[in-house]
């Protein structure tokens, strides 16, 4: 069994390991997630979203649809694996079980660091480019947060980043995929952001007059990731199968546990 830990953008996780079967040993029935092994219950942190650039000319067409179904396939593949990792650390004690709020996120950020964690280092058909770490804190009044979020934090962090469109919108969607025209070929690249955000409000008077600040800390991590399509088709094979197994198992056993009507 192969042991990977994620990067230290999960450092609240580090004690949680990723377990994965070694390579080509298949689907186990066993391994079958349930709905809330897949996150059904818990908040949704992830967000797969796919950009198409605009105006790939009509002879790309064949290529885009052969690309964009590699990634939806990837992220099938990826999904359920962290359904099988969260299932198999319920059982043996390091993740909660029960549904609890707090529960339910720590369960999500798994899901999202095992992810992370096959993608940057365990996953033979994915390139490794580029890494941008960033951390920015703002303490202002609350009157003026919002417009310190904007100038202060967002326009701050964006400068330095290569590549994403500076709208705040673009930067808290994310972008998972992004397929571009590069003179006379279309290539597949995709990124993994990944952030969190911590706030606290703190209240004190001073000469009798009540002011409220905001005190918000924001860290940013961006992955820049391309697909290695010679290997992808070697494999491609292998992954659908393991969907195609999963598939048929729910179709043989549709519900798992009781169901409550």
């Amino acid at each position: 069994m192969a042991t990977l830990q994620g990067r230290k953008f999960f450092s609240t996780l580090e004690k949680i390991p990723i377990i994965l079967p070694p390579p080509g040993s298949g689907y186990k029935s066993d391994d079958k997630p349930s709905d809330s092994d897949m996150g059904a219950d818990d908040p949704n942190t992830r967000s797969y979203i796919n950009v198409n650039a605009n105006q790939i000319p009509s002879r790309f067409h064949d290529r885009v649809l052969k690309l964009e179904e590699a990634m939806n396939l990837m992220q099938a593949w990826l999904d359920t694996h962290a359904g099988i990792q969260v299932k198999h650390r319920k059982a043996d004690g390091t993740l909660p079980s029960d549904s609890s709020p707090q529960s339910g996120l720590k369960r999500s950020d798994y899901r999202n660091k095992v992810v992370d964690t096959i993608l940057t280092e365990g996953c033979s058909w994915v390139m490794h480019n580029n890494d941008v770490y960033s951390e920015n804190n703002i303490n202002t009044s609350k009157s003026e947060f919002h417009l310190s979020m904007i100038s202060d934090m967002l326009v701050g962090l964006l400068d330095g980043i290569t590549g994403i469109s500076k709208t705040i919108e673009d930067v808290f969607s994310g972008l998972a995929n992004l397929i571009f025209e590069n003179k006379n070929q279309v290539q597949s690249h995709f990124r993994i952001i990944n952030y969190s955000v911590t706030a606290e409000m703190v209240e004190y008077v001073s000469n009798k007059t009540t002011h409220q600040e905001v005190k918000m800390g924001f860290n940013f991590n961006m992955t820049d990731l391309s697909l290695n399509e010679n290997q992808w088709d070697r494999v491609k094979d292998d992954v659908q199968k393991f969907i195609d197994d999963i598939s048929a198992n729910q179709v043989e056993n549709p519900i798992d546990g009781e169901i409550s009507v």
